[in-house]
Order: structure tokens, then C-alpha cells, then sequence
């Protein structure tokens, strides 16, 4: 990471960009201007991008000169983050929420404290919270940052607001800004990635204030209950020691009693205010992501004992008698598909082969993930020309094609199925990789089947351990071939019905069942 300068050429500090998201909060934003306007730190841009507000957010904006104003459709926090980041020209960042202010010397003190840790990716302070009108209300108290700053975001959200975070532009380029995909914890999960490849610091020093009232998102706990799950599933790829495990499973039960007991008190009071179908949504927020922490407690203390029986049939029989699926694009448009987490979890468990000259099908984005700075060259192998991220056109199965002997790791990703001769795409890859090359494969077993590609390509099996065993080696010889199955019948059922990883139970995903892979993993090395 090349960290900005302390003073620019001419001897002026790095450029701080403040970037305001607004949606509907007018009635402050005045002073989440006023509050970066009035900082002592030179120099400095403000950009308000309006999230598609009805109010009259426009007009306050008109009313500041040297600021930058951007109206956009509504889109989410996350996607006018992105569209502040594109637009802004500063070495720093600082997102700030319409409905927040920055205290004074904000900016100075995180750009000195940024400046002293250079290999940080982003510093952050503290914060107190004020009421609606302004006035002070408390301090929070963050505790101590964790030696393992990554490990220490699975204890909770401890930096807890964003505008207390000063973060390096280089670093939230590179991770290409926030998840467009979250509709909250978008900056909990920023910080994971963060947290991932730079380590993070804390300084002392008070430099914002967050407004508490009605409309707040974290006010919100069905939502935040659901993002914060989805947010620390994602990280469990990564979680490939012990420590870590650990860390991650305390994490889901974390989020789910601190949220799942807000949602269960709201669920309480909308029971007692006769608000049946918001009652029915907080109830099966809580079944779904969080059953074996709130659900138990919630039949027995809400529903009679005479109706128990017919209020579980009435949840789970839609579902048997279901015809048709949640998605037919395997759950992509719900979020992480079920064999798209076994296939991340795989990958991290051997992220150590990724390295030298690595080829990937289609794209090169697990390469970038998980080999990260011991890839030495990445290629693209694609049997379609009119893919850009292609190097090699070819097709896989055309050994004659392919020189011997080019590449030190081969992933290979819910391809095989697709070729109507695996065999012959498996000598292939023996080929291409040189002496101690690894191959990483994975091949679905329980699937539907794959239809948007019909025109150029045809879904052609279904894979078993025993056949993986065997088609692999034959080729790379048994001993060298090391085959795993991912998924279990509860998991199987879920992936054959869309739902994404995100909306399962975490124990339900990872537990292993061979009579019911939902995916294959196949370890082969040339040896």
C-alpha cells in the first residue's frame, strides 16, 4: 500500500474529502455541513449526494458555497457512499451521515494520527451522541481494539460509527467501496474486508457526534439482525484456524441475542398493539435467522398450546408444497448462493496453493481473493472470445490446444459440468500445470440445472464423490487426489429451493452429510 504523502508537493496537507449521503434528513443537514466547513484543517471538500430525497435537501445544499451537490435516484447509504467516493478527489476520506456532525479538529487530529501509522488502512476516534435537537446526550465508550484487529470485529461493531473513521483512499479503491448488495452493517462489513489485508488503529481523541431519533437504522432490528448475520457469514471463508472459528461462531451469537432480543421486544409490542402483519415479519425474521436462540421462547410464551401444533404445519407446509422455487438464478438475487459459500470455504482452506502463475476459468476473481501477493500472473481461460477478461481462448477439452507445463495452479470452478467430456478437460489441466502444481476444482452434486448459458454452452452432469475420486485420478493418480463433499440434506433441500447462505442457519450450512453433497471439492496435485 502506498501511503499519501504528509504534505503534497507544494507543501499543503493531503486533501480530506467529506462525503454526506442524504435521504430525507434536511432537517440536519445544515449542520453536518456546517460541522465540515468549520474544521481547521485545510484542505478540504464537501460532497452531499442526495439519495433521491423528497424533502427539501436540495435547497439546504444551495445554501453552501464550496461544497458539491449531487442529486441521484435512491439507490441505498452504500451506493451514495460509492457515488461520493467516484466523485471526490481527496487522499483521505471521511463518510459522514446528514443526520451526524464532525466536533471540532476532527479532521486534523485523524489526518495526524493516520499520517503517524502509515501502514494502517483506516484510524478512528471516539463519538458521543446528542438528541434530535442537539444537545449532548453521552459518550460511547469503545473498548480497546483486539492485537488481531480482524479477529476483534467478530466481539461487535466497536467502532460503531462511521464518522469517526478516517480511512486511506487507496485502501477503499482497492476494495472497490462499500457492498451495494447490504441495506445496513454496509460499514461493519468494510471494515472486515479492511481488517482482512491492513491492520487499524484507535486514537483518543472526540471527533464526531451521532444524532439519536426515531429514523435511525439501527432502530430498525429486523434489518440489522438480518445484515449483521449475512455481514459475518460472509467472513467465514477466512476463518480457516481455530482461533478464528471460534471468534466467527461467537460473533452470529452475538448479533443474534443483542438484535434478536430488540426484535423479539418489538415483535411483544406489536402484539399488544394488534399490528398483525408487522408481527408476522418480526416473527419470521426471528425463525429464520435466529430459531434456536428465540423461536422455542416465542411459541411458548405467545402461542397457546392448543394452536402450537397448526402454527408449525401452517410455517412448514408452503414450503413441501412448494412448486415452484424462491430463484432460479441459484439464489444469486437473494445473496450468496449456498454452493458459492462452499466454494469461498474451500479456496481459503487452501489459499497457500494459489500463488505463481495461476489460471482461472472466466474471471480472475477467486485468484484475487485468495492469492492475493503470491500470485505472480493471472490468466483468464475462456472458450468465448467475446469475454475481455479472456487470455486464453480456448476450449478446455482440446488438449492439443495448450502448451505444457505453463501454470503453477489451475482453479477450476463449476466447469466440468459443463463439458461433455470431463475426462478430457482433466488431462488438460494435468497438462498445463508444471511439477508440484495444484489443481482446485469443484463440481455440483445436488443442482438444479444451469439454463442462462444454453445458447453457448449445455449443463451436462452431476458429480458424486466416488466419480470425482475417479475421474481425477485416473489422471493425477489416487494418492495424489484428495476429494471432500460440502452440504447436507437440510442444505441440499435449500439450495434446490433458491434461498441464499444468508438465510440459513450457519450450523445448517456447515455441517458435512456425503449422501447429500450439494458440492464436490477435489484437491488434486501433479506430483
Amino acid at each position: 500500500m502506498s501511503d499519501a504523502p504528509v504534505t503534497t508537493p507544494s507543501g499543503r496537507n493531503p486533501m480530506i474529502s467529506v462525503i454526506i449521503p442524504c435521504f430525507n434528513h434536511s432537517q440536519y443537514l445544515g449542520e453536518a455541513i456546517e460541522s465540515a466547513l468549520n474544521q481547521d484543517y485545510q484542505p478540504v471538500e464537501v460532497i452531499v449526494i442526495d439519495d433521491g430525497s423528497t424533502d427539501p435537501t436540495a435547497s439546504v445544499a444551495s445554501g453552501y458555497a464550496g461544497i458539491r451537490y449531487v442529486f441521484q435516484a435512491n439507490a441505498g447509504l452504500a451506493s451514495a457512499r460509492n457515488r461520493g467516493l467516484k466523485l471526490s478527489h481527496g487522499n483521505y476520506l471521511v463518510f459522514l451521515d446528514a443526520d451526524d456532525r464532525l466536533c471540532d479538529g476532527a479532521l486534523r487530529r485523524g489526518a495526524e494520527y493516520l499520517q503517524a501509522n502509515p501502514e494502517c488502512g483506516f484510524v478512528y476516534g471516539r463519538f458521543r451522541f446528542i438528541n434530535e435537537s442537539g444537545l449532548e446526550l453521552a459518550s460511547f465508550d469503545q473498548p480497546p481494539d483486539n492485537p488481531d484487529t480482524y479477529l476483534g470485529l467478530f466481539g461487535g461493531n466497536h467502532i460503531a460509527m462511521c464518522a469517526t473513521v478516517l480511512y486511506r483512499r487507496t485502501v477503499i479503491e482497492e476494495l472497490r467501496g462499500f457492498r451495494t448488495d447490504l441495506k445496513a452493517a454496509e460499514d461493519y462489513e468494510i471494515y472486515f474486508r479492511i481488517a482482512r489485508r491492513y491492520p487499524y488503529r484507535r486514537h483518543d481523541y472526540l471527533v464526531a457526534e451521532c444524532r439519536r431519533h426515531s429514523s435511525n437504522m439501527s432502530s430498525r432490528p429486523a434489518l440489522m439482525l438480518v445484515s449483521t448475520l449475512r455481514v459475518v457469514r460472509s467472513q467465514r471463508p477466512y476463518c480457516t484456524d481455530e482461533a478464528h472459528r471460534r471468534a466467527y461462531k461467537s460473533g452470529l451469537r452475538l448479533w443474534r441475542q443483542y438484535y434478536g432480543a430488540m426484535l423479539l421486544s418489538q415483535l411483544r409490542l406489536e402484539i399488544e398493539r394488534k399490528q398483525p402483519a408487522s408481527a408476522l415479519r418480526s416473527l419470521m425474521v426471528i425463525l429464520t435467522v435466529a430459531p434456536h436462540l428465540l423461536a422455542r421462547k416465542i411459541v411458548r410464551n405467545l402461542i397457546p398450546i392448543r394452536l402450537r401444533g397448526r402454527f408449525r404445519r401452517a410455517l412448514l407446509m408452503p414450503a413441501v408444497r412448494r412448486r415452484t422455487p424462491l430463484s432460479r438464478d441459484f439464489g444469486f438475487d437473494r445473496g450468496t448462493p449456498i454452493d458459492r459459500y462452499y466454494i469461498e470455504q474451500f479456496l481459503a482452506m487452501y489459499a497457500q496453493d494459489i500463488s505463481g502463475d495461476v489460471l482461472e476459468v472466466k474471471d480472475s476473481t477467486y485468484t484475487r481473493t485468495f492469492g492475493r501477493e503470491r500470485v505472480s500472473r493471472r490468466d483468464v481461460l475462456d472458450i468465448d472470445p467475446q469475454n475481455a477478461l479472456a487470455t486464453i481462448v480456448a476450449d478446455l477439452t482440446r488438449e492439443d490446444l495448450f502448451g505444457s507445463e505453463t501454470h503453477d495452479c489451475v482453479i477450476l470452478t463449476q466447469t466440468l459440468q459443463l463439458l461433455y467430456d470431463p475426462g478430457a478437460a482433466v488431462r488438460t489441466v494435468h497438462k498445463i500445470l508444471r511439477r508440484g502444481g495444484v489443481v482446485l476444482a469443484t463440481v455440483p452434486g445436488i443442482s438444479q440445472t444451469a439454463r442462462d448459458g444454453f445458447d453457448r454452452w449445455s449443463d451436462y452432469w452431476r458429480f458424486t464423490a466416488a466419480s470425482a475420486v475417479r475421474i481425477f485420478g485416473d489422471v493425477f493418480g489416487a494418492e495424489n487426489v484428495n476429494v471432500q463433499t460440502r452440504g447436507n440434506l437440510a442444505a441440499a433441500i435449500a439450495f434446490l429451493r433458491g434461498a441464499a447462505a444468508n438465510e440459513i442457519d450457519d450450523e445448517g450450512l456447515d455441517f458435512s452429510d456425503p449422501d447429500y453433497p450439494v458440492l464436490v471439492v477435489i484437491r488434486a496435485a501433479k506430483l
